[in-house]
C-alpha cells in the first residue's frame, strides 16, 4: 500500500460501486519511527529519525507477536493519514491489525454484529441524532425550491441513511417521489454508488413491505 498509494487506490475504486459498504484491512505495523531493539539511547534515535524525516517503517508480525521483515517507505505519516481521512469522506474505513488472526477476528466480529436485529444495536443511541446537511441555493425557482425540498426529505427518512450526495442522484433519476416509491431494489441498486442494501434501506424508510 505505502510503495504504491495510486495502485492501492485503484483496487478499492473496483469495489467501490459493487457494495453497500467498502473497507480496507491493514496488517502488521506501520509507525513514523523505527521500532527496534538497538540502542534506544536519544542520539542513537535522534539519528535515525533525523536521517529521513519523510518515512515510514512497516513490520510484520508473527503469531506469537514477534516482529520482523522491517521496510521503509518513502511515505510520509502525514500523507497517509490526509489519505486515510479523505477514503473515510468517501465512505472507506481503514482497520489495522497486527496479524491475520486479529484479521479473523475482526471479520468474525462484524459478522456476528451484522446478524443483530437493527433494535438491539444501542451503541450512542441515546445520544446520536441523524446529521442532515445540505447545502442551501439563493434565489431559487419554484422547480429548484421543489427539487431542493425533495433531497432534504429524503435525506431526513430514519433509516435510510442518505448524504447529499446519493439523495440527489436519486432525485435526478427518478425526478418525483412516486417514481422513487414505486421502484423496485433492481432499479435503485443500478445507480452508481448504490447496492441492494442500500435500496433495501431507503424503501423500509419510505414504508414498503418488501
Amino acid at each position: 500500500m505505502l510503495g504504491n498509494i495510486d495502485e492501492a487506490e485503484d483496487q478499492l475504486r473496483d469495489y467501490y460501486n459493487n457494495a453497500d459498504e467498502n473497507y480496507q484491512i491493514v496488517e502488521g505495523i506501520i509507525s513514523p519511527v523505527a521500532i527496534t531493539k538497538r540502542d534506544r539511547s536519544l542520539e542513537s534515535i535522534s539519528i535515525r529519525k533525523g536521517f529521513s524525516p519523510t518515512n515510514l517503517y512497516t513490520y510484520k508480525i508473527t503469531e506469537a507477536g514477534h516482529l520482523y521483515d522491517e521496510h521503509t517507505w518513502n511515505t510520509s505519516s502525514s500523507m497517509l493519514d490526509a489519505w486515510e481521512y479523505r477514503l473515510e469522506q468517501a465512505g472507506i474505513y481503514t482497520y489495522y491489525r497486527v496479524n491475520w488472526v486479529a484479521t479473523a477476528k475482526l471479520l468474525a466480529a462484524i459478522y456476528k454484529n451484522c446478524q443483530k436485529p437493527p433494535k438491539e444495536h444501542t451503541t450512542l443511541q441515546r445520544i446520536i441524532n441523524p446529521k442532515i446537511v445540505i447545502h442551501t441555493p439563493q434565489n431559487m425557482t419554484l422547480e429548484e425550491l421543489k427539487r431542493y425540498n425533495y433531497i432534504k426529505t429524503l435525506m431526513g427518512l430514519a433509516g435510510a441513511e442518505l448524504g447529499e450526495t446519493k439523495a440527489t442522484a436519486l432525485v435526478d433519476y427518478f425526478n418525483d417521489p412516486i417514481s422513487l416509491f414505486m421502484a423496485s431494489i433492481e432499479e435503485i441498486a443500478e445507480l452508481e454508488g448504490f447496492g441492494k442494501k442500500t435500496a433495501q434501506k431507503i424503501l423500509v424508510a419510505i414504508g414498503r413491505e418488501l
